[in-house]
This record gives structure tokens, sequence and C-alpha cells, in this order.
């Protein structure tokens, strides 16, 4: 599968954040925004979803995920940070972009793939301080119905020997 570079744009975005082992916590912070989608459903012009995620490996061996299921606030002065959700700023900069099809159980595994292949044969570096993220392109309440399309994307740092290339 190709992949290709972007640089994604600051925005504001809401979001709910679970910590939890890998494979676990992107499940849960769905499940707890499609718990917030039942509260609020007004949120039918909703089209994209982010889901960033920041993984670990813990002392034993376990990776440890803190994992942020997210939609952009789609207008200035929206009010969605007041009803339960976090609000921040989706992190700018150049991304290593891979299009994805299929269902959200299996983005880990295709995130994973893409790090250790893509990534690891290209001539950039991964981005610690920046989470990878996912961009699905479907309305955030209705993300756990089936397939789907999705943008990875891995936060690159471009070394300085590249440049000088």
């Amino acid at each position: 599968m190709s992949s290709g570079l972007v640089y994604l744009r600051p925005q504001p975005i809401a979001y709910v954040r679970a910590h939890a082992d890998i494979g676990q916590a992107s499940p849960i912070a769905w499940s707890n925004l499609q718990a917030w989608c039942e509260r609020m459903p007004n949120r039918a012009d909703l089209q994209v979803s982010y889901g960033l995620t920041r993984a670990s490996e813990m002392p034993n061996g376990k990776i440890q995920c803190t994992y942020e299921a997210a939609f952009e606030i789609p207008f200035p002065g929206d009010r969605t940070g007041e009803n339960g959700l976090g609000v921040k700023q989706l992190p700018g900069g150049a991304y290593m972009r891979r299009r994805h099809f299929g269902t959200l159980s299996e983005i880990d595994a295709a995130l994973f793939s893409f790090k250790n292949e893509d990534l690891a044969s290209s001539q950039f570096q991964l981005d610690e301080n920046r989470p990878a993220i996912e961009i699905i392109f479907c309305n955030p309440c209705k993300i756990m119905d089936g397939e789907m399309k999705a943008d990875l994307l891995l936060p690159i740092a471009i070394s300085s020997n590249a440049n000088a290339a």
C-alpha cells in the first residue's frame, strides 16, 4: 500500500480521552463519545472524526495507550466543550499518510504496520512530540457501524542529514 505526505493545519477539536492497553483504549473512547452523541442528538452535521493515539511501552512490556476520539468543532463559538467534552487544538504539522479501508477494530494493526513498514523504510523519523492521527471519514456518532475510509497519519520530523542530501 502506498503512502504520501500531508500537512495538517491546527484546528479546534472536541474529544473524549481513554487510557488503557493498546487495542482497548480506542473502543472505550469511541463508546464514550457515542454515549455523548446519544445525549446530544443534534450532531448529524459532523462528517469527519479524528482518533489521536499516543502509545508507550511499560516496564512490564505491555503497551499503554492514550486515545482521544474527537471531531472538529464546526464553527467558532460552538459550545461543545461545555457539554462534557474536552476541547483543544488538533496538532498540525507534517505527517506521513496511508489510506485505510476497513473497520475501526482494524485500525490499530494498520497503524502498527504503517509505522513498521512505510515509516521504517522512509527518510523520515517519527516525531514523538505529536500523536498519530486517524482521520475517519464519517460522523463520529456513527463510527462503530462497520466499514469506513480513513487516513492514517504518522507525525514526522525530517532528520538533519536527510536535508543535506
